[in-house]
């Protein structure tokens, strides 16, 4: 594990997952996913039609935004701080879209901002991060309800 998943508070997010099926071929998904895609992908290998109306998707695909971005919560409670998670970079924000930070998982300092050196991927993810997260809100309402 890099020592920016220490250093970011991400070491509980990194789990290894292994899925053995016959006539599956041996691979390793280097993108970030996440427990959510695991039904997905699991009715997909066995090819069972599945519509999810949930944030889990099949890993086999192709992702359509392009790299997959994984949702997380690093500090929950009232006021969360909310994540975005790819195999590269971490953005994090407060729940409201407020103080945003990207961080290079592959750097040496992974705590420093690197929002100016990447702005492209800053702004993708900060609008993929704060959408994912006001989904799940959505879902969490819907599913109460």
């Amino acid at each position: 594990m890099a020592p920016a998943f220490e250093q970011l508070g991400l070491e509980s997010n990194n789990v290894p997952m292994m899925i053995h099926a016959p006539g599956l071929q041996p691979r390793v998904i280097e993108e970030a996913v996440g427990l959510a895609d695991l039904l997905p992908t699991v009715a997909g290998i066995a090819g069972i039609p599945f519509s999810n109306g949930a944030m889990g998707r099949d890993i086999q695909q192709p992702a359509p935004e392009g790299e997959r971005v994984v949702p997380l919560v690093l500090r929950e409670g009232t006021f969360p701080l909310i994540g975005g998670v790819t195999k590269d970079f971490l953005l994090q924000m407060e729940h409201d879209g407020s103080s945003p930070t990207l961080h290079d998982l592959a750097s040496q300092t992974p705590r420093e901002d690197v929002a100016q050196q990447y702005p492209e991927e800053f702004q993708r993810l900060q609008g993929l991060t704060r959408g994912l997260h006001e989904s799940a809100r959505l879902m969490l309402f819907r599913n109460v309800r």
